[in-house]
């Protein structure tokens, strides 16, 4: 996208890709578990109602494989805080199928499945912005995560969707 306006432009961009699961039949939703790489801890951002509650942010243990369950998201989603390379899989020790969402610099990720629903189905959302914060102030400029654009610049972003 270039901003070919006459002011600097604000916005968030972000994905959501939604990944069935189980991903073969004779499996179900918690033979999977979700793998992070590079396994390293990384600031959870807990949301408080649809706010994300910045204030009360904690290492998430994204340093080892997390068990999916339906109740893993009885709190809406998973979002961390992210920079660099990252890589979040998808997969079974039962099965040789999985699917990994790859992408560089994008600064959160959401992994959201609705709860109470049981839905086949579990989101990994990279972002480029996030939802307000419990001590929003309401001024676009200062929101947490917002991009700026200056003038005549160009943003590129994308994300990489490998199945196996």
């Amino acid at each position: 996208m270039k901003n070919s306006g006459k002011q600097e432009l604000l916005f968030s961009i972000g994905g959501h890709p939604a990944f069935n699961i189980p991903l073969e039949q004779d499996l179900q939703f918690d033979d999977y578990y979700l793998h992070f790489s590079p396994q390293k801890s990384r600031l959870m951002l807990p949301l408080d109602g649809p706010l994300v509650n910045q204030v009360a942010r904690t290492l998430g243990q994204t340093n080892t494989d997390i068990q999916l369950s339906h109740a893993l998201f009885e709190n809406d989603a998973l979002i961390y805080e992210t920079k660099g390379l990252n890589s979040y899989s998808i997969r079974s020790d039962k099965s040789e199928h999985s699917v990994t969402l790859t992408y560089n610099e994008m600064p959160f990720v959401g992994i959201w499945s609705p709860y109470p629903k049981e839905a086949p189905f579990v989101c990994i959302e990279p972002w480029c912005g996030i939802a307000d914060t419990t001590t929003a102030d309401g001024q676009l400029e200062n929101k947490l995560g917002i991009q700026k654009l200056a003038v005549n610049d160009v943003f590129k972003q994308k994300y990489c969707i490998t199945v196996k």
